[in-house]
């Protein structure tokens, strides 16, 4: 369905997605370039605004921008959708993510069991949660740090993990710039949680590049 479309992408932190996004758009008959090129490049996938990449293809008209459902959605169909559908939706400036920092939302009593401390000592700083596209997971990622034992912080500074969302803005990254060796992918929590164990954090680092 993509034959003829030649694809980059943008604001995706994590190698691993970055990755999955590239193999998908080749799978699928369109060819994957790292680089934005002018008159080449038919398509963004993008996870923010905030971008140089972003900002050109806004400039030059000639890019269609979109996020990562239209991929998967296209693979699912076997067609090229109609990238209309697919936009990207504008998030808050940082002044008003700012004035309205996430706080963890209450988990019911769902009689989870406490004997499992695998996590016990960990402080967990989450980054990115607030985006109305990972609200959804925030519950279950509340979950996943009480089943290990662990305790969240608003403070990164205090925190042994920041655990940063897919959709995690260059703002926010910047933020948390200086701890960038404890910065983890949400899909470490969700690992620890499958093996009962704190495993290491190398193979989930969230990369800086844009």
């Amino acid at each position: 369905p993509l034959t003829g479309c030649v694809v980059s992408l943008t604001g995706y932190t994590s190698l691993q997605i970055r990755k999955k996004i590239e193999e998908s758009v080749s799978r699928i008959g369109g060819i994957f370039m790292g680089d934005l090129v002018e008159k080449k490049t038919t398509h963004l996938i993008a996870a923010s605004k905030d971008s140089l990449k972003y900002k050109h293809a806004k400039e030059w008209g000639t890019v269609k921008i979109v996020t990562d459902r239209w991929l998967d959605e296209c693979e699912r169909s076997g067609e090229r959708l109609d990238e209309a559908r697919f936009e990207l939706v504008d998030v808050p400036p940082p002044e008003v993510q700012k004035q309205a920092k996430w706080v963890p939302p209450p988990v019911a009593e769902d009689h989870t069991p406490w004997d499992s401390h695998y996590l016990f000592g960990c402080r967990i700083y989450l980054v990115g949660f607030e985006s109305p596209r990972e609200q959804q997971y925030s519950c279950a990622i509340v979950k996943h740090v009480r089943l290990g034992a662990a305790i969240t912080t608003k403070d990164f500074r205090k925190a042994t993990h920041i655990v940063m969302s897919r959709f995690v803005t260059p703002w926010q990254m910047n933020e948390v710039k200086m701890a960038k060796e404890r910065c983890v992918l949400s899909d470490w929590l969700g690992e620890c949680t499958k093996k009962k164990a704190c495993l290491p954090i190398e193979d989930y680092l969230v990369s800086d590049e844009a």
